[in-house]
């Protein structure tokens, strides 16, 4: 097994997370560019519950633990279907997240500079039995199925802050 630290981020790395799945080479450079590798030790702080940071933010390796201010934990491991997925994405943060294994490399980058890809992306998002699914099998945990969701014709219409305040009044 590789060591968490010498991981690198390449096109690659990146075509393993939703919805980085679906954008090009040339979309998926342009992100690592905007973006930042952090390795981590045990206990760091990724984000605190109730933070509305811009960051959209993947576990490259390691484990993290998300806490909610009710108790309610989960440990996602890098190796899980899950982590394939942004963590606790919805706005504000609805778990504090902390480095659960020794070391954690987390990928962050800027949601202003994966919004406009995420719009024009031509993943195949159905909704089958009121889930969300990606490709024929559920691929949504947690909040990601709002980033599903703005994959979606009629919302893919819509600026974000459209987007924002449509979900405020939910």
């Amino acid at each position: 097994m590789m060591n968490i630290l010498d991981i690198t981020i390449t096109n690659d790395t990146l075509k393993k997370f939703y919805p980085l799945d679906s954008f090009g080479d040339e979309v998926i450079r342009l992100i690592i560019g905007k973006s930042k590798l952090n390795h981590m030790q045990k206990n760091e702080l990724l984000f605190k519950e109730g933070s509305n940071d811009s960051d959209i933010i993947y576990l490259i390796g390691g484990s993290i633990k998300l806490t909610a201010n009710s108790g309610e934990q989960f440990i996602l491991d890098s190796e899980s279907e899950q982590s394939a997925y942004p963590i606790a994405n919805l706005k504000p943060r609805r778990f504090s997240a902390t480095v659960h294994s020794d070391n954690a490399s987390i990928f962050r980058t800027p949601a202003e500079v994966m919004e406009p890809f995420m719009a024009n992306s031509s993943t195949n998002i159905q909704l089958k039995d009121n889930s969300i699914t990606h490709d024929s099998e559920l691929k949504v945990f947690d909040s990601d199925w709002m980033m599903a969701l703005a994959k979606t014709q009629p919302f893919s219409q819509l600026s974000v802050p459209q987007f924002e305040k449509l979900f405020q009044c939910m």
